[in-house]
């Protein structure tokens, strides 16, 4: 993730996802990159506060995304 945000110009966006709902490997990640202070979280309407973990198959399978804005 931090080669990603080092790639991208002022203002690019980055979609990071993991296909675990552990929060070691969404949210914990997605919280180190805003502490850096380089990036912001994107509010998008479809993921409730701009990231979430969303269930495919009702057992427990799923997916983490969050989506990310470099400052300018």
């Amino acid at each position: 993730l931090a080669a990603g945000v080092a790639a991208l110009s002022p203002g690019g966006f980055l979609v990071y996802s993991v296909c675990s709902l552990e929060p070691e490997e969404g949210e914990a990640i997605i919280a180190q990159a805003l502490a850096s202070g380089e990036v912001s979280l994107v509010d998008d309407p479809r993921l409730p506060g701009g990231m979430g973990c969303l269930g495919l198959d009702g057992v427990g399978d799923g997916f983490f995304v969050a989506v990310l804005e470099k400052k300018q």
